[in-house]
Order: C-alpha cells, then structure tokens, then sequence
C-alpha cells in the first residue's frame, strides 16, 4: 500500500460523512479505471469512492483523476488514505451496500433521488423542489428572480440541461444554461443593436449520503464592448445594468427562522422575518476608490452588516458568512449559505417562515454594471439536515492534502518534488502568506472585496514610480501566472492558505479577467485583459487596464488603449486548478485562451487582415509573414506554453504539432544571437520566458517518450541558446544604466536565466558543470539579494519566485536519458515568395465576404455604421 492522502480535522468539530474532493495523479501504466485500486483508510476500512478521468497518458492510464469519497473524523485528528493496487474487480463489492443516485427524465420534468432525498426540476423553469415523503417541512418550489434597471421582473428562460459525466455513487451534477428575456418590445430594440440576452448557467450538485445541494449561478453578458479609443471604462453602452438578482425558496410547513454565525459559534432566532444585508466589507478601508461606479462615485454604503429581526430589532458588525434556516416544531430545518458572504458584498438575505430568499446581488439604491464580455459566478449550499446535524455543517471542511513523497513519485511535475523545498528562496516565498505585507494584508490596503473584485491580487510594486494620491489602485489580473504558483506552493507546503488564495483568484480570473465574447475584434474575442497600466491608477477601467483617465507618458511615453494581448496569456495556473478540482471551466478556459492566442498570432485569413499584415510586419510584437517568423518575446512564449498545456488536457497531437512549428520558426540552431540584442534587456528581457516554455516543450516530449526528429532540432535551437547565455549573460543590476527603472523585479527575473541553465545542463553533457556553475552563481545572487531587501514581498517578486521555484537537484537524477541521439542542425527558412504564397492560399480557401467585412466593421466606425444601417 501506497500513502496517498492526509485528511486533517482543524476546526475542533467531529465531522460525519464530510465529502472530499481532490484531483490525484498516477503514474503511466497504473491505473486505467477505478476497477484497479482500492482506497483505504489507517484503520483498513475500505472506501467508497468515485474516480473520473481529467487527463491521460499516452497509454490511456489515468494520468489525473478526480476522486471524490467520504469521511468522518473526529476533531483536530487526521487519517492517512493509502491506494492499493488489486486485479479483481472487487470495488463493486464494496459499493453494493450503497444505491447510486438515480436520475429519471420525464418530458416535463427531471426526478434526482439520492440516499438523502428526493427532488424535481421543471424543466420549463428554473423550479427545483423536494419530494420526500418522511419529511413534513420541505422545499415547496424555487424561483430564480433577475430585476433589470427598470426594476421588472425580466422572465427566465430556459435553455439546455445536461448531466455532467460522472459516476453517480458519491454524487451528480446537472447543469441548466438559459437566459434572462426581456418583454417583446425591449426584445426588439435589442435586436436592432445586435444584443444578446444576459446569459446563466446553473450547476446544482446533488450529494448520495448528504442532505445538501451545491448550487453554483453565474450570469454572463456575452456582447462586446465599445471600448473608443482603445479605453475600457465603466459605463460601456453594450454593459448590463440591473437591480438585483436572487435566489428564492418557497418552503412548506415552517415555523421558525433560525440565523447562525459560524464565526461567532452564536444563532439568532426569529418569529416571523429575519434580513441580513451586508453593505460593505467592513474594513478599515471599505470606503476605498477601488469600489467606485461609471461615475467615478464610491459604490459603498453603510458599515459592514446589519441584521434586522423581526422588523424590530437591529444587529450590526463588520462582516459575516451567515447560515440561515427555516425550521419546524419538529426539529426539521432547510438552511442556505452563500459562500464568501461578506467578500462578495453586496450580500443580503432574507427569511420568512414560508421563504428563504438568497440575494446574490440585493436591491439597493444603484444598479449594478455587468459589463460586455463579464462574468460573475456565486455559490451557494441548501441543506436539509435537521437541527443537530445542521449545526456542525457551515464550520466543518476536513483539510485534504496529496502526500508530496507519493505526487513526485508519479513524475506528473518534477519541479513539485521534496529537493523543491530545500530551495532558499521558499522562505522569500513564505513571506507572501505570512508577514506584514502579505496577500491577505494587502487586500485590506485597498480593500479588495466586492464581487468584481474579489480573489484578484493587489499590484503593490506600482507603487514605486507611483506619485497620485495613495493608495494606489491597480489590480494584477494573473501577471506571471501566481494562480499556478499558489498550486504549487499549495501541493509543496500543504498549506491551505496556499490553496485559498488559489480558488479566488482562479474564480477571478474566469469571471472577470477573460474577456468571455465572440461579437468583438478576433484578436480580443476570449482573450484575457492586461494588469493595470503601469503606475496609473485603474479608475473607471476597474479591471480592464486601460481608461479615458490615463494621460500621456506615465510609463515610456506610453499611450494608454487597446485590449486583451498574446502577451498577457498564462493558462498554466488554470490547467493545474482543473487538475486539482475537476472543475471544467477551467479546463475550458485553458482550451478557449489557447484558441484566442492561436488567432492572434496567425491571424482569420482574411484579405483585410493579409494586407495589414504585410504592411506591419516589422512590428517587433507580432508575426512576420514576410519571414515567417514569430517575435522572440514573452508572448510567443505563453502561445508555446498554451498549447502544451492543451494538448496534455486533450492529447489532441494538432496543439503538439503546432507548438513545434511556433517553435522551430522563432528560433534556431543557426541563429546569429548577437543581431538580436539579448543585452539590451529593456527590449528584449523577456527571450527568457519564451526559452523557458522551449524547455516545458522538450520536458512534455520526454514524458510522453517523443525522441524524435522535432524534438533533435528544438534541443539544439535551446543549447545554442542556453550556450550564448553562458558566455554572455551576467545579473541584470551589474548594468543598471541599460534599465530605467533598476529595481528588485529584475532581480526576481534573474531566476529565469538560471533555470533555463539548469535546463540546459541536462541536455549538454560537454558544458553541464560549467552551465550548472553560472545557474548556482545565479540563484545565489538571487537568494542573497531578495533575503535581505525589505521589497521582496511585492507582489510581482512572488509571482515571479512562485512560477519559477524549482529544484536545483533536478540534474542528478536525469542527465543520462535526454542525450539519446546527436544534434540535428534545424532546416533553413522559407523564403519569403514561399511564405507569402502559403498566406495568400489560405485566404483564398477560406474566403468569404461577410468576414472581410465583419473583420473591417471592427476596425473602421465607418464600415460599422454603414453595415449596420444596410440590416
């Protein structure tokens, strides 16, 4: 037996049958369905367990899976689960005891019944209700309610139902998109401007062996944006506004309302009605600038919560995640909890002994703005428990952990392995979760709640060049990836603070940071928007870089405008959150980031298109298709990266193939590096990360045993490379007077260079000590210089050291098996008839009218209108 998982109990409660959920990897060959192993606990019980493939290794075994099972535990234990390996299908013995969920669909309607309950959806609306026999207090029907800016109820309707693929013994998922309708005549203006509908999508989760439901809502407005002048403010005329939005539960047979403070450990009673409304964060700071509306007004009121009991009595305080319940005489209780309550403000809910009214955006004085391309997604939990049981529930979470010795034995990411921790720069990076400048601290600064905010980290570091009123308001929208770096730490120290931060900033980044449209230019449809502009405050443009604010020459001489870029694209952070939860969004996000990032950097193949190309083709940031070559820069880089990330979630050999051809047409083993002026870092610094995604390339093609021709040719384009770096490359603060700003960030960014060395090392037998030498000069430097600055908790400096933490021991165990063939000198490059001939054939084949003039209608006002008046 094999210990895989340690389950903590931290919150001084006894848990029953809490349900865990946690992504596992295996190593190639082991597992291929959960018919080969077995779970079991210290105590030799056998677990019951659901096992779903997320990703596959070549041999089609389970590479990551998602598991989900049960445990109790009693408080402030820990159990350790160990896997087992078996060859009789012998699991089904001990799942007979259990009955899987059962799911009946009617025309009309959709029977779920569970080991816990019985309930109906009307497939007609969106009313779930419950059908128990035993129970006298139930949940009657539910009502998904949207007012709009007029304040009218706008109907719901509904669109696909779907079951998410899954085994059924621990649980089951139902998914309803749909969209809010307005009445016939607003339907027709819409129309005339082209708008689509807001949009939702609801996943309800039912649980076998809990009374409880996990409903996971998220709104979405699909149209573009106007963005004029390259700006995008608040305020935009394709944004959605609107007063509220709710979930309402009508319940039978109540008697009482019960409102309980999980971290108060307190309950309030009331007779007939209880309201809790949460205004603000209730911080120090929940006045702050970074909740201020179209108008440039701060969109906060009030001071924290206040609950009112029975329309007499008032509590306040500062925040709250309340769990509040309807119950009866007979100790039957339904009870919601929304969770991130207080962090999500405006929360509010309201109860009455027939309804429990969950408000995900409360009526209030202003409307809220979803913006074109926005999304929000809130959860929420429905438990039917009776009261005893209830009361554990809110505070119970068993903490669940994969042990570090099993994850690098599974070789599924050698930088995650026990030598990673040795590393010195851990403690620097420790400092991000624990100490006076840490990410939790930091969202008090500018107190960065509320539910656009929320989950997004605290730009800090703009601060240095900063002269305005502070604080400063800037917001960093996944720059360098800490969505993966969080992962990382989380899977290195088991530190679940780690993986906290990680669930809020990856809910973000889906909701809020990608641009999630199909109506705007190709080169911004599902791209991801940029961190605030340097040194500006965001203002109105919230989290969407750019705004009218912004004047002339704050960084650069640079202009503010523009949109999503190929240069802002990281999907590494979301590829690991898919791995590690099983969420597909996620995993659709990697997918639909790699398909935005193909289509900026190769373009639709329109003529329009073809000819602004030719006459751009020495912009340093895009594609030659005079040369055909791509710019040597970060973005290239996270295109590479993008497309091995989907490939290892598909294993659809197309994204290899054309990483490969990115790759070989950037680089090459012929290069004349001194021409590409490598030493003047502010134009070229960021050769480093596109070097590093040709190591991830040369890493996957090992894994998956790909030593073949592409791989021979990449490697020696990636030792030329790494060799000039060793003769050349020194520290970037030995040349400060190449730099405008010589600051610690370059010193974060040092460390690229010494993996890429290290990298190096295992593919060059002839220079791996000398290469080995510079990388450990290198990391010294940075280990030295980082430990004993007062700066090194800036935000920026550890997503950077969190991204690239990796082991320095890496060589010793792998040197010999990468040098398996000679060198293979890359092929010459095409010529530029030859590279221009194949544009042209492309966009004679995919030809089409209606694209070339949707393609000019998005960069011309003129053609827009004209086009618009012709419909």
């Amino acid at each position: 037996m094999v210990a895989i998982l340690t389950l903590k109990e931290s919150n001084s409660i006894d848990t029953v049958n809490e349900p865990i959920l946690i992504g596992l990897p295996f190593k190639q060959g082991e597992v291929f369905s959960s018919d080969d192993i077995w779970l079991i606990d210290c105590e030799q019980r056998v677990l019951v367990f659901n096992l779903t493939s997320l990703t596959l290794w070549p041999d089609n075994s389970i590479k990551w899976g998602k598991l989900e099972f049960n445990y109790s535990l009693k408080k402030n234990q820990q159990a350790i689960i160990f896997l087992k390996k078996h060859t009789q299908k012998t699991t089904e013995s001990c799942c007979s005891s259990i009955k899987p969920i059962s799911i009946t669909e009617l025309p009309e309607q959709i029977t779920i019944t569970t080991n816990s309950g019985n309930f109906v959806l009307d497939k007609n609306n969106f009313t779930l209700s419950q059908t128990d026999e035993n129970t006298h207090l139930k949940l009657h029907s539910s009502k998904l309610e949207f007012i709009n800016d007029k304040n009218k109820i706008v109907a719901v309707q509904i669109g696909k139902i779907s079951f998410i693929k899954q085994c059924s013994i621990i649980s089951k998922e139902l998914k309803i998109e749909g969209e809010f309708v307005e009445n016939e005549q607003e339907q027709e203006q819409e129309q005339e401007q082209e708008q689509e509908h807001i949009k939702f999508t609801a996943i309800f989760k039912f649980y076998n062996e809990q009374h409880m439901i996990k409903c996971d809502l998220t709104i979405h407005n699909p149209n573009a944006a106007n963005h004029p002048g390259g700006q995008w403010d608040l305020g935009d005329e394709n944004s959605v506004f609107f007063k509220s939005l709710s979930l309402k539960l009508m319940i039978k047979n109540g008697d009482s309302i019960n409102l309980y403070q999980p971290h108060k450990n307190s309950d309030i009673s009331a007779q007939q009605e209880l309201q809790i409304f949460q205004h603000n964060s209730g911080g120090e700071n929940r006045f702050s600038k970074n909740h201020i509306n179209r108008y440039g007004k701060i969109d906060s009121h009030g001071n924290g919560y206040k609950i009112v009991i029975d329309d007499k009595e008032e509590i306040t305080g500062q925040r709250i995640n309340p769990c509040a319940g309807v119950m009866n005489n007979k100790h039957e209780a339904i009870h919601v909890l929304q969770q991130n309550f207080w962090q999500n403000f405006p929360s509010a809910i309201h109860a009455t002994t027939d309804s429990i009214k969950l408000c995900l955006f409360p009526s209030q004085n202003t409307s809220y703005e979803l913006q074109p391309g926005e999304s929000k997604t809130q959860c929420c939990f429905i438990n039917f428990s009776n009261i005893k049981q209830m009361t554990a529930w809110p505070r119970s979470s068993l903490e669940c952990h994969i042990e570090l010795a099993y994850l690098e034995s599974t070789k599924v990411n050698e930088q995650v392995c026990v030598a990673t921790l040795n590393n010195n720069l851990s403690s620097i990076i420790a400092k991000g979760i624990d100490s006076d400048n840490d990410f939790f601290k930091k969202r008090e600064r500018i107190d960065d709640y509320g539910w656009r905010n929320f989950g997004d980290l605290y730009a800090d570091h703009e601060e240095l060049e900063y002269q305005g009123e502070e604080p400063l308001i800037s917001h960093y929208n996944n720059q360098y990836d800490p969505l993966y770096g969080f992962l990382k730490m989380y899977l290195l120290t088991q530190d679940c603070r780690y993986f906290s931060l990680a669930e809020d900033l990856a809910q973000h980044i889906k909701d809020i940071d990608i641009y999630r449209t199909t109506k705007d230019k190709e080169v911004y449809n599902g791209g991801m928007f940029w961190h605030t502009d340097h040194y500006l405050s965001a203002a109105t443009s919230t989290h969407r870089t750019f705004s009218k604010e912004h004047k002339l020459g704050a960084y650069q001489e640079h202009q503010g405008g523009g949109g999503p870029g190929g240069q802002h694209c990281y999907t590494t952070g979301l590829y690991y959150h898919y791995l590690l939860t099983g969420d597909e969004t996620s995993k659709q996000a990697v997918l639909s980031l790699t398909q935005w990032i193909k289509t900026t950097y190769e373009g639709t193949a329109t003529f329009c298109e073809f000819i602004f190309a030719l006459k751009h083709h020495k912009a340093v940031d895009k594609k030659n298709i005079l040369r055909n070559r791509y710019p040597l820069d970060r973005g290239t880089g996270n295109y590479v990266v993008s497309l091995l990330n989907s490939y290892e979630l598909t294993l659809n050999n197309s994204f290899l193939v054309q990483a490969e051809y990115v790759i070989e047409h950037t680089i090459a083993c012929s290069d004349n590096i001194d021409n590409l002026k490598l030493d003047e870092p502010e134009l070229t610094w960021f050769y480093t990360i596109f070097l590093q995604s040709v190591s991830r390339y040369l890493q996957v093609k090992n894994t998956y045993g790909q030593i073949d021709n592409s791989f021979q040719k990449i490697k020696s384009s990636f030792l030329h490379y790494a060799n000039w770096m060793l003769n050349n490359e020194d520290v970037y603060l030995n040349q400060p007077d190449k730099l405008e700003f010589p600051n610690n960030t370059w010193v974060a960014q040092d460390v690229r260079k010494a993996n890429i060395l290290l990298d190096a090392a295992m593919y060059d037998h002839q220079r791996s000590e000398l290469l080995l030498n510079k990388a450990n000069d290198i990391y010294s430097y940075v280990e030295k210089y980082l430990q004993s600055d007062n700066k090194s908790t800036y935000t920026r400096i550890l997503a950077i050291l969190m991204q690239n933490l990796a082991p320095k021991e890496l060589i010793n165990c792998n040197a010999d098996k990468f040098i398996t063939h000679e060198n293979i000198r890359a092929d010459e490059r095409d010529n530029t008839l030859v590279n221009l001939g194949r544009e042209l054939i492309q966009c004679i084949n995919k030809f089409s009218l209606k694209r070339e003039l949707h393609w000019l209608s998005h960069r011309s006002k003129f053609i827009a209108i004209l086009l618009s008046k012709k419909k």
